[in-house]
Protein backbone atom coordinates (compact mmCIF):
# COMPACT_ATOMS: atom_id res chain seq x y z
CA UNK A 1 0.00 0.00 0.00
CA UNK A 2 1.41 2.96 -1.09
CA UNK A 3 1.17 6.40 1.25
CA UNK A 4 0.93 10.40 0.18
CA UNK A 5 2.85 12.55 1.30
CA UNK A 6 2.56 16.51 0.87
CA UNK A 7 5.84 17.85 -0.66
CA UNK A 8 6.86 20.66 1.26
CA UNK A 9 8.12 24.02 -0.68
CA UNK A 10 11.62 23.02 -1.70
CA UNK A 11 10.43 19.64 -2.65
CA UNK A 12 8.01 21.40 -4.92
CA UNK A 13 10.27 24.04 -6.76
CA UNK A 14 12.20 20.83 -7.35
CA UNK A 15 9.63 18.80 -8.90
CA UNK A 16 8.39 22.18 -11.02
CA UNK A 17 12.63 21.92 -12.40
CA UNK A 18 12.21 18.53 -13.41
CA UNK A 19 9.73 19.36 -15.41
CA UNK A 20 10.56 22.25 -17.02
CA UNK A 21 13.38 19.77 -18.28
CA UNK A 22 11.15 17.92 -19.87
CA UNK A 23 10.30 19.36 -23.44
CA UNK A 24 6.38 20.28 -23.86
CA UNK A 25 5.52 17.56 -26.27
CA UNK A 26 6.41 14.46 -24.11
CA UNK A 27 4.35 16.20 -21.32
CA UNK A 28 1.37 13.49 -20.23
CA UNK A 29 -1.86 15.92 -20.41
CA UNK A 30 -3.61 15.76 -17.17
CA UNK A 31 -7.06 17.09 -18.76
CA UNK A 32 -7.00 14.25 -21.54
CA UNK A 33 -7.84 10.51 -21.26
CA UNK A 34 -5.58 7.90 -23.74
CA UNK A 35 -9.03 7.23 -25.12
CA UNK A 36 -9.13 10.50 -26.85
CA UNK A 37 -6.13 9.18 -28.74
CA UNK A 38 -7.76 7.32 -32.14
CA UNK A 39 -6.94 3.75 -33.25
CA UNK A 40 -7.94 4.67 -36.58
CA UNK A 41 -5.22 7.48 -36.40
CA UNK A 42 -2.74 5.57 -35.01
CA UNK A 43 -2.71 2.56 -37.29
CA UNK A 44 -2.82 5.04 -40.57
CA UNK A 45 0.26 6.15 -39.06
CA UNK A 46 1.89 3.23 -38.81
CA UNK A 47 0.57 1.85 -41.90
CA UNK A 48 2.48 4.87 -43.73
CA UNK A 49 5.61 4.67 -41.81
CA UNK A 50 5.74 0.66 -43.09
CA UNK A 51 5.78 -0.22 -39.43
CA UNK A 52 5.71 -4.03 -38.06
CA UNK A 53 3.39 -2.60 -35.58
CA UNK A 54 0.50 -2.30 -38.09
CA UNK A 55 -1.05 -5.53 -38.42
CA UNK A 56 -1.22 -5.95 -34.71
CA UNK A 57 -2.78 -2.28 -34.01
CA UNK A 58 -5.80 -3.05 -36.26
CA UNK A 59 -6.68 -5.54 -33.27
CA UNK A 60 -4.94 -4.05 -30.12
CA UNK A 61 -6.51 -1.50 -27.63
CA UNK A 62 -5.51 1.75 -27.89
CA UNK A 63 -3.93 1.51 -24.68
CA UNK A 64 -1.75 -0.95 -25.18
CA UNK A 65 -0.77 0.23 -28.67
CA UNK A 66 -0.10 3.62 -27.68
CA UNK A 67 2.02 2.93 -25.08
CA UNK A 68 4.41 0.21 -27.41
CA UNK A 69 4.84 3.72 -29.67
CA UNK A 70 5.80 5.32 -26.56
CA UNK A 71 3.23 8.07 -25.95
CA UNK A 72 1.79 7.49 -22.92
CA UNK A 73 3.11 8.88 -19.54
CA UNK A 74 2.75 9.69 -15.89
CA UNK A 75 2.56 7.07 -13.05
CA UNK A 76 1.26 3.58 -13.21
CA UNK A 77 -2.22 4.58 -11.37
CA UNK A 78 -2.99 7.74 -13.26
CA UNK A 79 -1.91 6.95 -17.08
CA UNK A 80 -1.96 9.91 -19.45
CA UNK A 81 -1.63 10.49 -23.19
CA UNK A 82 1.69 12.68 -23.63
CA UNK A 83 0.80 16.02 -25.67
CA UNK A 84 2.41 14.95 -28.61
CA UNK A 85 -0.45 12.12 -28.91
CA UNK A 86 -2.91 13.98 -28.79
CA UNK A 87 -1.24 16.59 -31.43
CA UNK A 88 -1.10 13.85 -34.05
CA UNK A 89 -3.81 11.10 -32.98
CA UNK A 90 -6.68 13.13 -31.67
CA UNK A 91 -9.22 15.10 -34.54
CA UNK A 92 -9.51 18.52 -32.87
CA UNK A 93 -5.97 18.96 -31.42
CA UNK A 94 -7.45 22.46 -30.81
CA UNK A 95 -9.61 21.31 -28.36
CA UNK A 96 -6.21 20.67 -26.09
CA UNK A 97 -3.88 23.08 -26.91
CA UNK A 98 -5.79 26.45 -28.00
CA UNK A 99 -4.89 27.41 -31.99
CA UNK A 100 -3.02 24.73 -32.48
CA UNK A 101 -3.98 25.20 -36.40
CA UNK A 102 -2.36 26.45 -39.52
CA UNK A 103 -3.96 29.76 -40.65
CA UNK A 104 -2.90 30.88 -44.80
CA UNK A 105 -3.67 34.26 -45.30
CA UNK A 106 -3.19 35.66 -49.22
CA UNK A 107 -2.70 39.05 -49.09
CA UNK A 108 -2.42 40.19 -53.09
CA UNK A 109 -2.59 43.81 -52.03
CA UNK A 110 -1.11 46.00 -49.56
CA UNK A 111 -4.79 47.34 -48.30
CA UNK A 112 -6.13 44.29 -48.30
CA UNK A 113 -8.60 44.27 -51.09
CA UNK A 114 -8.89 40.22 -52.25
CA UNK A 115 -7.45 39.17 -49.22
CA UNK A 116 -8.29 35.68 -48.33
CA UNK A 117 -7.93 33.29 -45.43
CA UNK A 118 -8.03 29.28 -45.10
CA UNK A 119 -7.96 27.70 -42.16
CA UNK A 120 -6.52 24.11 -41.56
CA UNK A 121 -7.35 21.86 -38.04
CA UNK A 122 -7.05 18.34 -37.58
CA UNK A 123 -3.84 16.05 -36.48
CA UNK A 124 -0.80 17.75 -36.74
CA UNK A 125 0.61 16.28 -40.08
CA UNK A 126 -2.79 16.42 -41.78
CA UNK A 127 -2.78 20.01 -41.43
CA UNK A 128 0.31 20.75 -42.94
CA UNK A 129 -0.33 18.33 -46.47
CA UNK A 130 -3.53 20.49 -46.61
CA UNK A 131 -1.78 23.34 -45.95
CA UNK A 132 1.03 22.36 -48.10
CA UNK A 133 -1.33 21.20 -50.84
CA UNK A 134 -3.32 24.52 -51.02
CA UNK A 135 -0.71 26.77 -51.05
CA UNK A 136 0.69 24.65 -54.13
CA UNK A 137 -2.60 24.55 -56.01
CA UNK A 138 -4.30 28.14 -54.87
CA UNK A 139 -1.68 30.14 -54.24
CA UNK A 140 1.74 29.64 -56.17
CA UNK A 141 1.52 30.83 -59.54
CA UNK A 142 3.22 30.24 -62.52
CA UNK A 143 4.22 32.61 -65.50
CA UNK A 144 5.53 30.29 -68.63
CA UNK A 145 7.89 32.94 -70.92
CA UNK A 146 8.85 31.70 -74.39
CA UNK A 147 12.37 32.22 -75.77
CA UNK A 148 12.29 33.37 -79.35
CA UNK A 149 15.20 31.21 -80.87
CA UNK A 150 14.97 28.38 -77.77
CA UNK A 151 12.56 25.28 -77.77
CA UNK A 152 12.34 25.08 -73.92
CA UNK A 153 10.84 28.27 -72.15
CA UNK A 154 11.44 29.23 -68.83
CA UNK A 155 8.96 28.82 -65.95
CA UNK A 156 8.76 31.57 -63.35
CA UNK A 157 7.00 30.89 -59.98
CA UNK A 158 5.90 33.83 -57.41
CA UNK A 159 7.08 31.35 -54.78
CA UNK A 160 9.36 28.58 -54.54
CA UNK A 161 7.11 25.98 -53.60
CA UNK A 162 10.75 23.60 -51.84
CA UNK A 163 10.77 27.05 -49.93
CA UNK A 164 7.59 27.00 -48.38
CA UNK A 165 7.79 23.39 -47.26
CA UNK A 166 11.09 23.18 -46.26
CA UNK A 167 9.81 26.88 -44.21
CA UNK A 168 6.23 25.35 -43.06
CA UNK A 169 7.80 21.87 -42.01
CA UNK A 170 10.78 23.21 -40.48
CA UNK A 171 8.25 26.04 -37.61
CA UNK A 172 9.76 26.41 -34.61
CA UNK A 173 6.86 26.78 -31.83
CA UNK A 174 7.61 30.64 -29.66
CA UNK A 175 5.88 30.42 -26.47
CA UNK A 176 5.53 34.00 -24.97
CA UNK A 177 5.10 34.13 -20.68
CA UNK A 178 1.49 33.54 -20.77
CA UNK A 179 1.49 29.71 -22.00
CA UNK A 180 -2.24 30.28 -23.82
CA UNK A 181 0.07 32.76 -26.37
CA UNK A 182 2.69 31.80 -29.24
CA UNK A 183 3.31 32.10 -32.29
CA UNK A 184 5.00 30.25 -35.43
CA UNK A 185 8.43 31.44 -36.30
CA UNK A 186 9.31 30.19 -39.18
CA UNK A 187 13.09 28.98 -40.81
CA UNK A 188 12.97 31.79 -43.29
CA UNK A 189 12.79 34.47 -41.27
CA UNK A 190 15.10 36.93 -40.33
CA UNK A 191 16.65 35.89 -36.59
CA UNK A 192 14.57 37.98 -33.90
CA UNK A 193 16.96 40.27 -32.17
CA UNK A 194 18.31 38.82 -28.85
CA UNK A 195 16.04 41.79 -27.13
CA UNK A 196 12.77 40.03 -28.64
CA UNK A 197 14.20 36.77 -27.73
CA UNK A 198 14.81 37.19 -24.01
CA UNK A 199 11.47 37.60 -22.78
CA UNK A 200 10.78 34.62 -24.57
CA UNK A 201 10.72 30.44 -23.85
CA UNK A 202 12.01 28.82 -27.27
CA UNK A 203 10.59 25.16 -26.67
CA UNK A 204 12.75 22.54 -29.47
CA UNK A 205 10.83 20.97 -32.30
CA UNK A 206 9.87 17.40 -31.25
CA UNK A 207 11.11 15.07 -34.15
CA UNK A 208 8.51 12.73 -33.56
CA UNK A 209 7.56 11.47 -36.75
CA UNK A 210 11.52 10.27 -37.20
CA UNK A 211 11.61 8.78 -34.27
CA UNK A 212 8.07 6.73 -35.05
CA UNK A 213 8.65 5.96 -38.55
CA UNK A 214 11.83 3.24 -36.72
CA UNK A 215 9.11 1.08 -35.02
Amino acid sequence: MSNSIRANQLEERELFLLANNVPYDDRANLSANIADMKSSLLSEFLYTVGSDLYEASLKRPVEELAADMKLIGGPSELRKPLNVGLMFFNERPDNFFPYARIEVVDKPDPTGVGMTEKVFIGPLDKQLKDALSYIKNYIIKEKVIKIPGQAEAERIFNIPYAAVEEALSNAQRLFTPSPAKYALISASVPPLPHTKVKSYRLVQKYSFLHKAAAL
